[in-house]
């Protein structure tokens, strides 16, 4: 697939918008063109005084194209464009008459005037530009009508062929896809606007719920999680285990191989017990090197899970410059019983974990284990 071809799919997809610079040069080219149309049309059948015209109105779009758009003069083109439109159609249909089409441009400069200035910097909030400029279109078309009903057209005697018929036409389709045109890239530009939007709902949610180290939840999502699951467990019987981590020994990581060693050792801790919970349970970072896990199972399958993590992280190593550096984990499991408080499972566990580690460390320590000894 070509990038250009890719681009496209990106804008329709709404991943991608299209900048006001390609924006407008295209606008420009195209109009420039439907009057190099126009120009040719008019030279065929004699009319000299619109050729020139047309010609002088080809130069200015691409002026605005070369010289104003590279300066970012948006503002400028805009009126400017929206003046040359609506006096064009004015001009032209006073001089030919009604039934030649030009007016149909200046209904299609309503969408098209309310797009661009919502396109525009510093015109999103500003409605009542769109608003003044259709009042003005609409306007400019009743008032043409009743002059070209008024007013006997200059070129009404010379031999037009098919010109009039061909021209009323191609103005209707014009207008048409005018209107097709600025109404899609109006919704296009919403469906960007609306993705940009979820992207960072999404990025201030991941701020307010992951610690931003580790990637594992922070302590304030995860008592929101240990609230639902209690609630679970008192109202359905779902048993549940909590677990304390943590981490043997971190102040000599710290103390030998300087922070920014332990926070490697941090994320890979986070990444190997990511790996090994099932999607259903919570990890997080409790503080400091400490780490509570949510299980949402009975206590023989958490205590699996635990030296499931215990061996893995045990195996892992983490490299910093010549040295290879490993650790240990000390768990304190605790299951849910009956009328049991969330704060009393997160002591529980605690006594446990310190248990483990007055006790040998690198170990799994369940409140049975602990009793029996």
């Amino acid at each position: 697939m070509s990038n250009w071809q890719h681009n496209i799919r990106q804008v329709c997809n709404g991943t991608r918008t299209v900048d006001n610079q390609t924006k407008y040069r295209m606008m420009n080219v195209g109009i420039a063109c439907i009057h190099l149309i126009f120009a040719f049309s008019f030279f065929s059948h004699g009319v000299m005084p619109m050729v020139w015209y047309n010609i002088g109105v080809i130069v200015f779009y691409l002026l605005h194209t070369f010289v104003f758009l590279p300066k970012e003069k948006y503002m400028f083109v805009f009126y400017s464009s929206i003046v040359e439109i609506v006096s064009y159609s004015a001009i032209s249909s006073i001089l030919f008459g009604w039934d030649w089409g030009f007016t149909m441009y200046t209904l299609a400069m309503i969408p098209a005037s309310f797009y661009l200035t919502y396109a525009l910097p510093g015109l999103k909030e500003r409605i009542s530009i769109p608003i003044i400029t259709s009042i003005v279109t609409g306007a400019s078309f009743i008032l043409v009508r009743v002059a070209c009903g008024r007013i006997e057209p200059n070129y009404q005697n010379f031999d037009t062929g098919n010109l009039q018929i061909c021209l009323y036409y191609f103005n209707i389709i014009i207008a048409f896809v005018m209107l097709v045109l600025f109404s899609s890239l109006f919704a296009l530009e919403i469906n960007y606007m609306q993705r940009q939007l979820e992207m960072e709902n999404r990025m201030l949610g991941e701020a307010a719920n992951y610690d931003p180290l580790t990637r594992l939840l922070n302590r304030r999502c995860m008592n929101e999680r240990l609230k639902e699951v209690l609630d679970q467990a008192e109202q359905q019987g779902q048993q549940f285990c909590i677990m304390l981590v943590d981490i043997d020994d971190f102040k000599k990581v710290n103390d030998t191989y300087g922070h920014d060693c332990g926070d490697e050792v941090l994320i890979a801790i986070a990444n190997a017990i990511a790996t090994d919970v099932r999607e259903e349970d919570s990890v997080c970072r409790w503080g400091g090197e400490e780490i509570l896990i949510l299980i949402k199972a009975e206590l023989d399958v958490a205590r699996k899970v635990a030296e499931r993590i215990r061996k893995d992280v045990m195996n892992t190593v983490v490299k910093q410059k010549d040295a290879r550096v490993r650790v240990t984990l000390t768990i304190g499991v605790a299951d849910y019983k009956k009328k049991q408080t969330i704060r009393a499972m997160i002591e529980e566990a605690d006594r446990n974990m310190y248990y483990g580690k007055a006790n040998g460390k690198n170990q799994v320590v369940t409140s049975h284990e602990r009793l029996e000894d």
